[in-house]
Formats: C-alpha cells, sequence, structure tokens
C-alpha cells in the first residue's frame, strides 16, 4: 500500500451499522390508504379509503390490513388504536398489535 492510500473500515463493521439500521423501528402507526390510480394510470375500481397499521423498520416500510377477516375478534380494540383512546406504549396497544401482526 503506498503512503497516499487511505485505509477503508472494514466490511465487518460497515454491516454491524447497517445491521442495527436495518433492525430498527422508526414508526408505526395506523394509515389511511387511498387506492386512487392503478399501475397503468387508469383510476382504480375501489377508491374509497382504508385502514392499514404500518412500520417503518430500517428501510423497508410494512403493512398490515385491518379489514382483514380474521381481525374480526380484536376489532374493538383495532377501533381504540385507530381512534387514538390507546397510547402507543401502553400494553392494549402492544397485545392489539400482536394480533395484527400475527394474521
Amino acid at each position: 500500500m503506498s503512503s497516499s492510500a487511505v485505509a477503508l473500515p472494514s466490511v465487518a463493521s460497515v454491516a454491524s451499522c447497517f445491521d442495527a439500521f436495518r433492525q430498527k423501528l422508526y414508526l408505526r402507526g395506523v394509515l389511511g390508504k387511498k387506492n386512487d390510480r392503478a399501475g397503468d394510470g387508469r383510476p382504480y375500481s375501489m377508491r374509497k379509503w382504508t385502514r392499514w397499521y404500518v412500520e417503518l423498520r430500517g428501510p423497508v416500510l410494512v403493512f398490515w390490513n385491518l379489514l382483514d377477516t380474521q381481525l374480526s375478534a380484536y376489532l374493538e380494540d383495532i377501533t381504540t388504536i385507530v381512534d387514538g383512546r390507546v397510547q402507543p406504549d401502553s400494553p392494549e396497544f402492544e397485545r392489539t398489535v400482536a394480533h395484527i401482526k400475527n394474521i
């Protein structure tokens, strides 16, 4: 190596930083989503608003559909999250989110 060469960090140190970024939960909550246009630009056939629970974990935004019929037993709990009647760090919030994510 010449005296003017710069030493680069090892791949392992960069990989550990990226792994920490990839696993970090940045945002989570209920999102209202409207399908306005299809991929080809035409109006979407079902243009009403839908509710989703979303998490931004690292560079990935994951959606869980709150209208899934398998969640009907938890509808009242989900409604408390949507309405903001439950604090995000409360045990009730965490329990309901666990049900949503297990479907």
